[in-house]
Formats: C-alpha cells, structure tokens, sequence
C-alpha cells in the first residue's frame, strides 16, 4: 500500500512522477491513496506546515488507519 503527497510546485521533483506511480499502484490493485497540494515545495513535510499543507499528517493518519497499520 502506498500513501502519496505531492505538491504542485516541487521544483526537484515533478509531480507527473507521482501521478505516473499512483496510476500503476491502481492498475495493479494495490491500495493506494494521492492527495496533492498547489503549493509547498519539495519535502514539506520536513518543517512546520501552514494552510492546507497541515492538513496531510491527519490525511495519513486515516488513511493508516483505514489500511489496518494503525488501531
């Protein structure tokens, strides 16, 4: 299973990378789950987080918890 979170404006990475792998996770029947941001950069999720980009950890969380690694 996989959890992917992308921001639109990633500068190193292209976001088409992450859409690309989502869609043969899906095509392959493996549980996968995609949330992407307009903005913040590459590695958000390495420093404090404002707007809508605070919202991922709390996306994470449920969807952990709905794939069972979580109680």
């Amino acid at each position: 299973p996989s959890f992917l979170i992308h921001a639109e404006d990633d500068n190193s990475v292209t976001i088409q990378n992450s859409k690309l792998f989502y869609t043969a996770l899906v095509k392959h029947g493996v549980p996968a789950e995609m949330h992407t941001f307009p903005e913040g950069g590459h590695g958000f999720a390495m420093r404090d987080l404002e707007g809508k980009l605070a919202e991922w950890p709390e996306l994470c969380r449920k969807w952990l918890k709905t794939e069972g690694f979580l109680p």
